[in-house]
């Protein structure tokens, strides 16, 4: 979300976080997902962070704002047709952030995932079509960086986010016969895929957590 990136950039630090991707498909497309962001290794820096009204031109949002925009954000993911039951939490103690939800199909998916990234964006895109799904095959594509702020600032993508990492986690009713990403790995019991790669790389290429899965 915005305002958890705009925290982290407010400091010139090497980040330390964790990003965990998980959806898991029932075998008529509909299923569950879960986005979570774990800021725990932040948390001494942050607290300090957070008791202060202002980083030079960033706002520092209270804890009641964050609460209020996850507030926000659940009803809005909630309106969408095909998404049921999304909770949008944050553990302040900790700074653990996670949105969880289930979808009727992969066309409610991708709306719920375009809302998260559009969410308190000023310009607006249209819905991205993270992922695809028929049932003999699944697909995860990720065209472009998270924010223009790291696609614009080279020192940004060099320089931070260098030790978090991310984990994109896939789960089917299917056996999983062949995926086409050579960092993805297949689970022993054949139903599950996971990607992982650093925040550095996935910034400098969005392209690299992108597979075709092929199921039986």
């Amino acid at each position: 979300m915005k305002w958890i990136f705009g925290i982290i950039l407010a400091f010139t630090l090497h980040s330390c976080f964790d990003i965990i991707e998980e959806v898991n498909f029932n075998e008529d497309g509909s299923g569950n997902f879960s986005y979570q962001i774990n800021l725990g290794k932040y948390k001494f820096t942050l607290d300090n962070i957070m008791k202060l009204d202002s980083i030079g031109k960033f706002k520092i949002p209270t804890n009641e704002d964050i609460r209020k925009d996850l507030v926000d954000l659940q009803a809005q993911l909630n309106k969408i047709e095909g998404a049921s039951s999304v909770k949008c939490s944050g553990d302040f103690e900790y700074y653990l952030f996670k949105i969880t939800g289930n979808f009727k199909n992969v066309e409610a998916l991708n709306k719920a995932y375009t809302a998260i990234y559009n969410f308190k964006r000023n310009e607006k895109l249209p819905t991205i079509e993270a992922y695809k799904y028929d049932g003999k095959s699944f697909v995860r594509n990720e065209k472009e960086p998270k924010t223009d702020i790291f696609a614009k600032n080279t020192f940004l993508k060099e320089n931070q986010f260098t030790e978090g990492k991310i984990m994109i986690v896939t789960r089917f009713a299917a056996e999983v016969l062949t995926v086409s990403n050579g960092k993805t790995i297949i689970s022993k019991n054949k139903q599950a895929t996971l990607t992982k790669c650093t925040a550095a790389e996935l910034m400098k290429n969005p392209a690299i957590i992108n597979c075709e899965v092929k199921l039986k």
